[in-house]
């Protein structure tokens, strides 16, 4: 297995433990705990440089890692977050953003009604977003095929 792939796996093993047993997922302690797990790999005089660059690499894909498991994904991708059992759309976990902690993936039980609501929100403006997308690109057809209209009828 490749450096990317077992980095991406221990990542992956922290997440399940956690979603295992029901916890949110921090960015900021899981980054901690896989940090610590290689401590001893630094070397001495040397550690304030490499702990701030792996914990920022680190710190970075648990994010990412967190945002593909709670269903922060384009539309293509949509089919492949982790959905409540009985409902076609809802994800086990969302991110949010929390005081103290900033993004965190919570799962769906756990989500106050404020966040619900702000989902809510965020998803209705997605669906207007998206359906003015597919107005402009309508458009876009039309016009285009009229453009080439007018030069086949000048050549």
């Amino acid at each position: 297995m490749g450096y990317e792939r077992t980095y991406t796996a221990e990542i992956d093993a922290a997440l399940d433990r956690i979603q295992t047993e029901g916890g949110q997922m921090v960015p900021a302690w899981i980054t901690q705990e896989i940090c610590a797990a290689h401590a001893d790999a630094l070397a001495p005089g040397e550690d304030h440089f490499w702990r701030h660059c792996g914990y920022a690499l680190t710190r970075d894909a648990v994010r990412r890692r967190i945002n593909a498991r709670a269903g922060e994904r384009s539309a293509t991708d949509i089919g492949q977050a982790p959905l409540l059992p009985g409902f076609t759309h809802l994800q086990r976990y969302y991110v949010v953003k929390r005081k103290g902690v900033g993004d965190v993936g919570v799962p769906i039980d756990q989500l106050t009604d404020k966040e619900v609501e702000g989902k809510i929100a965020l998803y209705e403006r997605f669906s207007l977003a998206s359906l003015a997308h597919a107005e402009e690109l309508r458009e876009f057809k039309k016009v285009r095929r009229l453009q080439r209209r007018r030069s086949r009828k000048q050549a």
